[in-house]
């Protein structure tokens, strides 16, 4: 699915680059060039790389970031509702979807993982993310019941790309 989309990326600048052809763009022709070396097998050139990051794991994709800030959301909605911390993570562990863990771990889930989302999106000092928004967004929602429950979390996982083995 990658290269197809590489692939496709690389045709639509192609397109931009004729359009603009009057007005040569240096920074385009150069994101060009990277796309075409990645499509024959290159490594992505540093100007797809961050520019600074902390040592440690590499961090979430965005989709990845964005279904557990909703977790922590439906989480906190659990708890809205009079469950307790610890009663709302193992309903969550007991009750999501397996398409959707195999897409954002590569460990079994814990309530002790899904407990760390809440306070890692859910936190007064959480970083202002698409987890967050996914987290304020459904924090509000009543919580739902076990089946609409493994619904939802499914079709979350349906618009995520797979996880990659390694």
């Amino acid at each position: 699915m990658g290269g197809i989309d590489l692939a496709a990326s690389t045709l639509a600048l192609s397109a931009v680059l004729e359009f603009l052809r009057p007005i040569p763009s240096r920074n385009l022709s150069i994101l060009q060039k990277a796309l075409l070396e990645m499509g024959s097998g290159a490594s992505p050139p540093g100007m797809f790389r961050p520019e600074y990051r902390e040592s440690g794991r590499r961090p979430d994709p965005l989709s990845v970031m964005a279904a557990k800030g909703a977790i922590a959301g439906m989480m906190k909605a659990r708890m809205s509702s009079g469950m307790s911390r610890e009663e709302a993570a193992q309903w969550i562990v007991r009750n999501i979807s397996p398409l959707l863990v195999s897409r954002i771990s590569t460990k079994k889930l814990s309530p002790a993982v899904v407990e760390g989302w809440l306070d890692r999106f859910g936190g007064n000092f959480a970083e202002r993310n698409v987890g967050r928004e996914r987290y304020l967004l459904w924090r509000e929602h009543d919580s739902v019941d076990s089946k609409r429950f493994r619904e939802i979390t499914h079709s979350i996982a349906q618009n995520m790309p797979a996880r990659k083995p390694g």
